[in-house]
């Protein structure tokens, strides 16, 4: 309580229960291998550009053979996906940057070392030429060119550097401050007018496991704004439990997993998916095929299709809301031009009650996600909308009341938490984000002394109780038609 000394009027400020903001509920996870970015560093994406920026700058195609990942960033944007977190694995140990090479007519004693800013192959690429001011015989003001051998052009310019430590324009900090490739090592070096060419880069792709993919899924322990989280093309039973190992723990990212490509029946999928479990994740099949911009015929190229169909849930999410189903003629996978398995009637009828979700044709529509089931053995989470609501709610509900961890544990508290917590569900409930015609079939809060009794408060905890009734997709529309005209 304000202390008052001296007779007069105060005004106080009385704040009331806390607003409780709504979890991210559409943010992408993808981890796999790029040509360049740092190693296991989950880095924020907004945009296509964004990605080659990070992860293919200077590359004459941010596109792979060997790796899916870049097709799956593209594919979740091209569906609707806004932001996602990229994590590039290498194996760590074996990853080496790039070490330039001076053409010395005479070399110095102490040339200055220059690396490529990132591991990888790709820094073998790179060609710098230092050229000196002509006006300028000190050396004092010269231009850096840096080029790529792949590429085959100029891919950055660095004009008015020095040699001068005490300039501000010293050519290490001017390096190591704007060049998008590479690094100044050496402080206390000259940097002299001579070519050079870089060697050393490793990508360290020949010797990854098991356990490099775990580092890079660990990385993202930092980040707690993921929703979904996905591995495009590693799909071995021992990535497959790591990506839905992972994600069980966590519990507030939603793993979306792939069967193998060769996976060429339905028996054969459903034989997979058994030995799987996550309580929050789901198993997609099959495989999309893709235009290939690494193609100069125009042929297809078969993807995983994690990325696209991640990017149809944020697209669903954002216009429709976290509770609705996200599969249906309106879940179309942009970008998809066939299927890698065309499946049939019977082959969903045997793959959506064991769980899989399956992606079809179908007319009029194009290629859509034509299945809603989790893996969640929870019967009460038989359905993708059902686990991705309980994460949203869960969320939301932990990271808005944090401000009543330490407040006093009395009947002020409870209410303000109560009416917190009550005023979010019910924003959801009118949003049409719950089941029931009445806020009461809706939602309950309790939080008072019946839950918060002596001995719970002694141990330092504050109960909230927490109930809401979720709705149900439409997974079976079933008409009845009577073929005689009689009245109702």
């Amino acid at each position: 309580m304000a202390e008052y000394l001296t007779p007069g009027l105060y005004i106080e400020s009385v704040s009331g229960a806390p607003v409780l903001e709504s979890a991210s509920t559409s943010i992408g996870g993808f981890v796999g291998i790029a040509e360049r970015g740092p190693i296991n560093v989950p880095i924020f994406i907004t945009s296509w550009n964004a990605y080659i920026t990070n992860f293919a700058g200077g590359m004459t195609s941010p596109f792979i053979a060997n790796s899916d990942l870049a097709y799956a960033v593209y594919g979740f944007f091209q569906n609707g996906g806004k932001k996602c977190y990229v994590v590039r694995t290498a194996n760590e140990a074996s990853a080496t940057k790039s070490v330039v090479v001076f053409d010395f007519a005479s070399a110095p004693a102490n040339p200055p070392v220059i690396t490529a800013k990132d591991e990888g192959s790709w820094g073998n690429e790179l060609i710098l030429n230092v050229s000196a001011n002509a006006d300028n015989p000190d050396n004092f003001d010269f231009k850096l060119y840096l080029s790529s051998a792949t590429a085959g052009n100029l891919i950055e310019t660095l004009e008015g550097l020095s040699n001068d430590t005490n300039s501000a324009d010293y050519w290490v900090d001017n390096v190591n401050g704007n060049s998008k490739f590479i690094h100044a090592v050496s402080g206390e070096l000259a940097l002299p007018t001579a070519n050079a060419t870089f060697e050393q880069g490793l990508d360290g792709i020949e010797s990854i496991s098991t356990a490099d993919w775990s580092t890079s899924l660990s990385s993202l322990d930092q980040v707690d704004d993921v929703s979904f989280l996905c591995m495009p093309g590693q799909t071995t039973a021992a990535l497959n439990g790591a990506l839905m190992t992972y994600c069980e723990n966590r519990k507030d990212v939603f793993a979306l997993v792939d069967l193998p490509s060769t996976t060429a029946t339905a028996t054969d999928a459903v034989t997979i998916r058994k030995n799987m479990s996550c309580d929050v994740g789901a198993v997609v099949y099959p495989w999309i095929k893709v235009s290939d911009p690494l193609s100069n015929t125009g042929q297809l190229r078969a993807c995983p299709a994690c990325g696209h169909v991640m990017g149809v849930y944020a697209r669903i999410i954002a216009e429709r809301g976290v509770w609705k189903a996200p599969a249906g003629t309106e879940a179309t996978i942009r970008g998809a031009i066939e299927t890698l398995v065309n499946l049939t009637t019977g082959d969903t009828d045997v793959l959506n009650p064991a769980g899989v979700i399956t992606i079809v044709s179908k007319p009029n529509s194009g290629i859509v996600v034509w299945g809603a089931r989790s893996l969640s053995s929870d019967s009460s989470m038989k359905y993708v909308s059902d686990v991705l609501l309980d994460v949203f709610i869960k969320k939301s509900i932990y990271q808005g009341t944090q401000q009543f961890v330490f407040e006093p544990n009395d009947a002020i508290t409870w209410s303000k938490v109560r009416t917190t917590v009550q005023a979010f569900l019910d924003t959801l409930w009118r949003d049409g984000g719950l089941f029931g015609a009445e806020a009461s079939e809706a939602y309950y809060v309790k939080c008072d002394e019946d839950l918060n009794t002596p001995d719970v408060r002694n141990q330092g905890r504050l109960i909230c109780e927490v109930g809401y009734a979720s709705k149900k997709p439409a997974e079976f529309v079933v008409f009845r038609v009577n073929h005689e005209v009689s009245g109702s």
